[in-house]
């Protein structure tokens, strides 16, 4: 069972997408409290793939299927 809904989830992918789209045109970005620059896009990409992991586990458990594990990579270190 997740913390998350569905459209929590959809919400905070929208938001780290503005900032990814943001930071690489050269503008910062506030999310959740916290700028982010050109610097911080590995950041942003591990939060995005975090976030599709979290969605698809998600959509799993709503179609009464266990999610399949797959590697994410969090902070340049792969995670199960």
């Amino acid at each position: 069972m997740s913390i998350w809904t569905l459209e929590e989830i959809d919400a905070q992918i929208a938001e780290w997408k503005a900032a990814l789209q943001a930071v690489t045109t050269g503008r910062e970005y506030t999310v959740g409290g916290q700028t982010v620059r050109h610097h911080s896009l590995p950041e942003i990409r591990d939060q995005l793939a975090w976030l599709d992991a979290q969605r698809s586990r998600l959509l799993a458990a709503s179609r009464g299927r266990a999610a399949r594990p797959f590697p994410v990579a969090v902070r340049g270190r792969i995670t199960r």
